[in-house]
């Protein structure tokens, strides 16, 4: 039972730093569209500003699909709750 307690955190652990890494690994487009707009290179500009677009439209439906991805899941349930309820009211 404790080899059970000690593979828990650990789990977490591992989870956690995937995610700062996928954090650190976030490219910097903004920074790189700036400079090239400063340096004149206006084509590499425009290629570092649509991949700073579709990074930042990714991101926000990924959080989009988990916040509508969670609450269906927590409608299910008070749905459940509620047919449970109306059901003994009649009896």
């Amino acid at each position: 039972m404790s080899e059970v307690d000690t593979e828990e955190p650990q789990v977490e652990n591992e989870i956690e730093q995937e995610v700062e890494q996928e954090v650190e690994v976030q490219p910097n487009y903004i920074e790189n569209f700036i400079d090239n707009v400063i340096d004149g290179n206006n084509s590499t500009a425009r290629e570092d500003f649509d991949n700073a677009i579709a990074f930042k439209v990714t991101q926000a439906l990924d959080a989009t699909k988990q916040d509508i991805a969670s609450n269906i899941f927590n409608q299910e349930i008070e749905d459940d709750s509620t047919q449970e309820d109306d059901e003994s009211s009649t009896w």
